[in-house]
């Protein structure tokens, strides 16, 4: 995926469930998805890794994030 924004690079992990490129380069997303269409070892790893750092943003820890960011601040 393209690294277009700050935050990418907290919510996945390069190399490890995702391969982050740099924006609009599209010789290096060719390169890498011929990478990993050619590793299906390497392909099946990061389907697996990227599985469980979505589970990070389950609607049961996210919501309590926001919950608690609210009631934070509606106290001040």
């Amino acid at each position: 995926m393209f690294d277009s924004y700050a935050a990418l690079s907290w919510i996945v992990e390069d190399g490890k469930d995702a391969c982050l490129i740099p924006a609009f380069d599209t010789a290096a997303m060719a390169y890498h998805a011929i990478s990993l269409i050619e590793s299906s070892d390497k392909l099946k790893c990061m389907q697996q890794a990227a599985l469980e750092n979505a589970r990070r943003f389950n609607i049961d820890q996210v919501g309590k994030i926001w919950l608690d960011f609210f009631v934070e601040k509606a106290e001040m």
